[in-house]
């Protein structure tokens, strides 16, 4: 068996003989990078839900300061668009804690030692933040049982500075904590905990808490990955920078292959580093994962000399 890398496009007769454990290694590098930028993707839906339902939430306020004429249905309507982007929040946490583990098992095998450090970090965020906990409960509840939320309640403050009285608004959503326990299949630890805050406990903290949670369980992920994905990233590297050594040409389709006796290709994978880049964009884009409790975005008028 020859391996080699080459370029799968038409008329391209350039082969550049490698190893075979260079092969092996550039397969295995290609494969694992697909794990881990797939573990970059499921935090970017996690936080993309996020910044939809906070999104949500202002449109609902602004609306509501600017136009009147609201009946019934427009109430629901509003109502319903809260819950659709809850339950879209609620299930994409629920997907990134379902399949990490699995992501680090398909690199480093079957019960590896990396997926249960991770398992320990999302049992101790479990244990420590009741948002956390609320949420993990509630996504539960969705599936089975009900619609997470059942009324908005929009909110206008007072708020007095030197330039003049302004009014700040913004829609609390709540957890009625009595129709929970009404409706039964909703976790009764976590409940208990909801009734010592009281009947209608509001959500945003323990979602923005849920949040954080994620985020530190990512960042020990990356911890774990880090040196790998280092080692994976200059193996694809160093197959891109010696073809184009020998043969000086564009990349399109470069490839390595495993060649038979009869000169076929028995094995072929595609060797770019568009993967690589759009990693490190996403860990770029979502480097703020953590103190997500400590932020409010506003429109206020931020001086006092207007």
């Amino acid at each position: 068996m020859q391996y080699g890398i080459t370029r799968t496009e038409i008329n391209c007769n350039n082969l550049l003989t490698i190893s075979p454990q260079e092969f092996e290694d550039a397969k295995a590098a290609r494969r694992n990078l697909f794990e881990v930028l797939s573990v970059e993707e499921k935090l970017n839906i996690v936080l993309e839900n996020f910044a939809e339902f906070e999104r949500e939430l202002m449109e609902n306020s602004l609306n509501h300061m600017m136009f009147s004429g609201r009946d019934w249905t427009l109430s629901m309507d509003e109502i319903h668009k809260v819950n659709r982007r809850l339950i879209n929040l609620l299930t994409t946490c629920r997907l990134y804690v379902d399949q990490i583990p699995h992501n680090l098992n398909s690199i480093y095998g079957s019960k590896s030692a990396q997926a249960e450090r991770v398992g320990q970090q999302m049992s101790q965020e479990y244990d420590s933040t009741l948002g956390y906990r609320v949420v993990c409960a509630l996504r539960n509840f969705v599936q089975h049982r009900g619609l997470p939320i059942q009324s908005l309640n929009h909110i206008a403050k007072r708020s007095e500075k030197s330039s003049g009285v302004f009014i700040n608004h913004l829609v609390a959503i709540s957890i009625d904590v009595t129709s929970l326990k009404e409706a039964g299949d909703f976790k009764n630890s976590v409940l208990k905990e909801l009734e010592a805050i009281g009947n209608l406990v509001d959500i945003k903290p323990l979602l923005r808490q849920s949040i954080e949670s994620i985020g530190r369980i990512h960042l020990l992920v990356r911890e774990l990955l880090a040196d790998d994905v280092l080692r994976w990233d200059n193996t694809i590297l160093k197959i891109q920078r010696l073809y184009k050594e020998a043969y000086n040409e564009e990349m399109l389709g470069l490839a390595i292959v495993a060649i038979d006796s009869s000169g076929s290709f028995t094995e072929t994978f595609h060797i770019f580093d568009d993967p690589i880049k759009r990693r490190q964009w996403l860990m770029q884009k979502n480097h703020l994962v953590v103190k997500y409790s400590i932020h409010n975005v506003t429109s206020e008028v931020e001086t006092d000399d207007v």
